[in-house]
């Protein structure tokens, strides 16, 4: 899957105040994938060097995990996180992607 990624890199993530974050072909412009699901603006989006795994935090107080077919481009949620009281403004991967850190 890896070498399916190296079409779409070098790759822009954006985050947006439309609920959605965006893979972005940085050569092309074109929109590669969207990750649609969250019931706030996504204030921050992460994606492991690989492109396999994104994650998005959100006003709606949700952090979402999300897993990438990079045969078919298809983005689909693996995990939605609950617990914080408030929006959340940032998510990062940790150095070795086995954790998420959300604030």
């Amino acid at each position: 899957n890896a070498l399916v990624y190296a079409e779409v890199c070098p790759a822009v993530l954006t985050c947006s105040g439309d609920r959605t974050a965006k893979v972005w072909n940085a050569t092309t412009g074109d929109c590669e994938l969207t990750c649609a699901g969250h019931d706030g603006a996504v204030n921050s989006a992460n994606a492991t060097p690989d492109l396999k795994w994104i994650a998005t935090a959100s006003d709606d107080g949700t952090a979402k995990l999300w897993v990438v077919d990079g045969v078919t481009q298809v983005v689909a949620v693996a995990c939605t996180m609950v617990g914080h009281l408030g929006a959340l403004h940032s998510v990062t991967f940790s150095q070795d992607a086995r954790y998420l850190v959300t604030g």
